[in-house]
């Protein structure tokens, strides 16, 4: 098992997350107005700059509204967010979606995932196939859940860019943390090798521009992946 450094959160990170769980566990209600700066540095112990600061970026994230001369509301975060939010949920979750998130982000994933087959079949370039086939090799030899799960990413970002579409890998890498997170889920629970599934036949269909195929594998290489995690998320 490789050990990482531990990093003790700032005070704004510790603020910010405190506000966030309040929110997403509805203990502040929707258009709900917070206390004044003042009060919260007063109830919070921590600085004005520190509130400013973190009351501006749960603003960025669709938790707060701020009016001005008004005061500081929360927001809907549903209609409102962005990314960052959907990561703020799941670690205020625990690491974990409810259903309805799970379901949402699951269904687009699978959309993307079979555009993105089918353009990387088109699309390749000998160059894409070389960097997919790498990459393989190194999963094929790689035992540790958090490095397979990079190198799982690695790999679908590369055949995202295989498409020739840029936007496909920006909106992968806006996903990373996600992304990182389930892999890490799959595989230390079902184990590194299912990883691998059916990556040749992938490649294969890709390198011969079958397009048809490679979405097929694509989508059941997609589909395995979230039954297994459906597995670990909604045991009784």
């Amino acid at each position: 098992m490789k050990l990482k450094p531990i990093v003790a959160p700032s005070t704004k990170e510790l603020f910010v997350n405190e506000i966030e769980r309040l929110i997403i566990s509805k203990e502040l209600f929707l258009n709900e107005k917070l206390p004044t700066e003042r009060e919260l540095e007063r109830e919070m112990k921590v600085s004005k700059t520190t509130i400013n600061s973190g009351l501006n970026e749960l603003a960025k994230s669709g938790f707060l509204r701020i009016a001005p001369r008004q005061g500081v509301f929360v927001d809907d975060y549903i209609k409102n967010g962005n990314l960052d939010t959907l990561n703020s949920i799941i670690r205020c979750n625990g690491g974990k979606l409810d259903k309805k998130t799970f379901d949402s982000l699951t269904a687009f994933r699978i959309g993307i995932e079979k555009q993105c087959a089918e353009l990387a079949a088109a699309n390749r370039s000998e160059q894409d196939i070389v960097a997919m086939k790498l990459l393989q090799k190194k999963m094929e030899c790689t035992t540790d859940p958090s490095d397979m799960a990079e190198l799982r990413f690695e790999f679908t970002k590369t055949l995202y860019f295989a498409t020739g579409n840029h936007i496909y890998p920006l909106l992968l890498n806006s996903l990373k943390s996600i992304a990182l997170t389930f892999n890490q889920i799959v595989f230390r629970h079902f184990g590194c090798a299912v990883a691998n599934e059916y990556l040749d036949e992938l490649i294969q269909a890709i390198t011969d521009r079958d397009s048809k195929t490679s979405i097929e594998l694509s989508t059941r290489i997609i589909s395995n992946r979230i039954e297994q995690l459906k597995q670990w998320y909604f045991v009784d």
